[in-house]
């Protein structure tokens, strides 16, 4: 029985245990009444990416590609926002 492999060992050079940090990791842990085994790592996967993220991807570089060329070809087809005052009457 090793604290190395119990589920409550932290890996921590502060705090190695949370349940004994005192003596954890320190002598032989035969005596340990809060020992429990820790669940095995699982194997973080890569997230495979789904058609619909790629093409989205592509569609949107493809507007981009699109505005730029029509501003670099005609400036004055950018469309700039007309501010009109509000006037309140009082």
């Amino acid at each position: 029985m090793s604290c190395f492999n119990c589920k409550f060992y932290t890996g921590s050079y502060y705090v190695a245990c949370a349940v004994d940090p005192i003596t954890a990791a320190s002598s032989p842990r035969e005596g340990c009444r809060d020992w429990e085994e820790a669940a095995p790592a699982e194997p973080v996967a890569e997230p495979a990416e789904p058609f619909a993220y790629k093409l989205m991807l592509i569609l949107l570089s493809f507007l981009v590609l699109g505005i730029a060329v029509a501003v670099a070809v005609n400036p004055a087809a950018v469309v700039r926002p007309v501010v009109t005052p509000v006037v309140t009457e009082d």
